[in-house]
């Protein structure tokens, strides 16, 4: 997805910051996806939020277009590398 790789390590985010993280993730959006902020990343993260707005922001995902120049970063997981192939353990 698109998105993941504009922020590949969220899930390693202070969940103690939902604040900082989700004005992080709606500002990349803004930038390399097109998608404008038309909901406060304080909005987005309170639960009694306007499912309506919610899902309004939510719903330009699916057709955005990534712009060129995107830094996409790859997850990495360095417990999760494995090589394969001569010379390799688990060949």
């Amino acid at each position: 997805m698109t998105v993941l790789g504009l922020c590949p390590d969220w899930e390693s985010w202070d969940p103690v910051k939902p604040v900082e993280n989700a004005t992080e993730a709606m500002q990349l959006a803004d930038s390399w996806l097109g998608i404008p902020q038309v909901i406060a990343p304080e909005e987005i993260i309170d639960p009694s939020a306007d499912e309506q707005s919610v899902m309004t922001y939510l719903s330009q995902f699916p057709k955005a277009k990534l712009k060129p120049g995107a830094p996409l970063k790859p997850k990495l997981n360095p417990k999760k590398a494995r090589a394969y192939g001569p010379g390799s353990a688990f060949s």
